[in-house]
Formats: C-alpha cells, sequence, structure tokens
C-alpha cells in the first residue's frame, strides 16, 4: 500500500508541476509579446527622436538665419538714419546759403 501512497503522492506532484510548468510557459509567452511590443515602441520613439534632432537642427539654423537677417536689417536702418541726418544737413546748408545771399 506505501508503493501506491508513494506513486500517488509522485503523480500529485508531477501533475502540480505540469500545471506549474504551463502557467510559467504561458507567463512567459506573455512577457515575450509583451517584450516584442515594447521593442516596436522603442523603435518608433527612436525613429521620432531621429526626426524631432533634424526638426531641431533645422530650426536652429533658421534661428541663425534670423539673428543674421536682424543684424542686417539693424545695420541698413542705422545707414538710413545716418543718410537722412546727412541730407537735412545738406538741405539747410543750402537754404542757409540761399538766405545768406539776400540779406
Amino acid at each position: 500500500m506505501e508503493a501506491k501512497d508513494t506513486a500517488a503522492a509522485y503523480e500529485a506532484q508531477l501533475a502540480k508541476a505540469r500545471q506549474e510548468l504551463g502557467a510559467a510557459q504561458a507567463s512567459s509567452a506573455q512577457l515575450e509579446k509583451r517584450v516584442g511590443s515594447l521593442n516596436r515602441d522603442y523603435a518608433a520613439v527612436e525613429e521620432e527622436l531621429e526626426e524631432t534632432k533634424k526638426t531641431v537642427v533645422e530650426l536652429m539654423g533658421r534661428r541663425e538665419q534670423t539673428r543674421d537677417q536682424t543684424r542686417e536689417l539693424e545695420r541698413e536702418r542705422k545707414e538710413k538714419e545716418a543718410l537722412r541726418a546727412e541730407l537735412e544737413k545738406v538741405k539747410k546748408g543750402r537754404v542757409g546759403a540761399w538766405g545768406g545771399g539776400e540779406a
């Protein structure tokens, strides 16, 4: 009877081990699916990051271009102011010369 009890106990342990193995395999399959999903998500994020880097580089270039254009516009504005001031001096000089001849 003892051999039958021992065999029954082994059968019960074997059944439990098979059940645990099945659960572990199912869990492993789920984890593999999750890892696959995470790998795809990671690849998508990397791709988006590369696109973002390109955009940042492009925007930085545009920003530098804008700064250059702003400096050029400021230089031109100052040049126009200087020319206007010079023109005013010339006008006043001519008016003064004409006015002085009449006196």
